[in-house]
């Protein structure tokens, strides 16, 4: 394998760590490059660029940046360290978190009904197992609603950043005009 740039490999692990954020197979990730449009992509594709076997087109880093809800910049780790950055940081942070939250509530729906399944197991059987199983089951619940709050903390504390962020900069915009 020829030595690849500092660029390129920041690219490569960018796309690796992306792909596995969002929970995708390289598999997936192909089938929905090929859907954007993107000729020859397969499962075999997308490791070859992840591990830097083999080069990404400009169209495949333009669609991979798309899927990933990002920029090529962003990919290539071009992000300057300026107020811009915060931002993409915050909104992220926020997405992120969202998402979480939005999982954590998914999981307490299957979580309440577990716990009626086991509370009917638990009128018709004599186990004490059902019991055990039960309370832990309501602990899972416990646990889900406090990381439900905490993700929404995670959501609103972002948001707080970007909007003060936003009114520092309103400011500034002020003081210069005046």
């Amino acid at each position: 394998m020829e030595s690849r740039s500092p660029v390129e490999n920041r690219f490569r692990e960018r796309v690796s760590h992306e792909r596995k954020l969002h929970g995708w197979s390289q598999a997936e990730l192909a089938k929905m490059l090929t859907a954007k449009g993107i000729r020859g992509v397969y499962a075999t594709t997308v490791a070859k660029i992840e591990s830097g076997e083999r080069a990404v087109r400009i169209n495949e880093a333009a669609a991979l940046a798309d899927l990933f809800s990002t920029t090529t910049d962003a990919l290539l780790g071009r992000l300057d360290p300026d107020e811009n950055s915060l931002t993409f940081a915050m909104m992220n942070t926020y997405t992120y978190a969202e998402s979480a939250r939005q999982q954590t509530v998914t999981a307490d729906e299957t979580t309440a009904t577990l716990e009626e399944i086991l509370e009917d197991a638990k009128d018709r059987f004599a186990s004490p197992e059902i019991e055990h199983l039960l309370e832990l089951s309501r602990d899972a619940a416990r646990h889900l609603k406090k990381a439900r709050q905490s993700f929404e903390q995670v959501s609103s504390g972002a948001t707080d950043v970007i909007v003060a962020k936003g009114e520092a900069a309103r400011t500034r915009e002020d003081g210069s005009q005046g």
